[in-house]
């Protein structure tokens, strides 16, 4: 039943690409010992990740991509920016990456690592997606704060917020609580549990 919804959410095409690299993505979680979560997070079944692309394509004067819990660099590898970097708490899944986008640059980290690599730079987006309904959210502000400040010049933050009426996740951090800090501007999630928030400087 979940594979015939998942057939017609994301479509034909979309869905054999799924199918095939799930087969592909469970061969190198045996081989890399990542979280198996992975195996059926890929770009082409996950439509969500599209919409993460697309809001950094409409960015102008980006010049370096962060971002935090980057997995396998599915959402990294598609974004067109020169200077990025993914960080993820999980090793098994940096080793991975490292090895299928060897041109990226991958480091094993936490949230608390996107300080060692901001520096002074202009243009900066931070996309942190489909982890933050874990952290405290004066944690999230605290790091948010790093790249959003007085002094930024388009510096931007991609998070999700979980919708209020979706149960199962630790902490709801909502639009109204970010707007306490950022500009905030919004789009509805296609899966319908979450919306994609641009955080940018007041």
């Amino acid at each position: 039943m979940r594979l015939v919804k998942k057939f017609k959410d994301i479509g034909l095409i979309s869905s054999f690409s799924c199918l095939r690299k799930t087969l592909y993505l469970f061969y190198l979680q045996r081989r890399y010992g990542f979280n198996r979560w992975h195996v059926g997070a890929d770009y082409h079944c996950k439509p969500y990740k599209k919409q993460v692309i697309n809001i950094i394509t409409s960015m102008s004067n980006i010049k370096f991509d962060i971002e935090v819990g980057c997995g396998l660099g599915d959402i990294l590898s598609r974004v067109k920016v020169q200077d990025k970097i993914g960080i993820d708490i999980e090793q098994n899944v940096i080793n991975c990456a490292k090895a299928l986008l060897p041109n990226l640059l991958f480091q094993k980290g936490d949230l608390n690592a996107v300080g060692n690599y901001i520096g002074n730079k202009e243009g900066v987006v931070l996309i942190a997606i489909n982890w933050t309904h874990n952290v405290d959210f004066k944690d999230l502000i605290n790091v948010f704060l790093q790249i959003i400040n007085q002094d930024s010049v388009n510096c931007y933050v991609v998070v999700d917020a979980i919708k209020p009426n979706v149960k199962g996740y630790k902490y709801k951090h909502s639009i109204s609580e970010y707007g306490n800090y950022f500009n905030v501007s919004t789009i509805d999630g296609v899966d319908g549990v979450r919306s994609f928030l641009t955080l940018s400087k007041l």
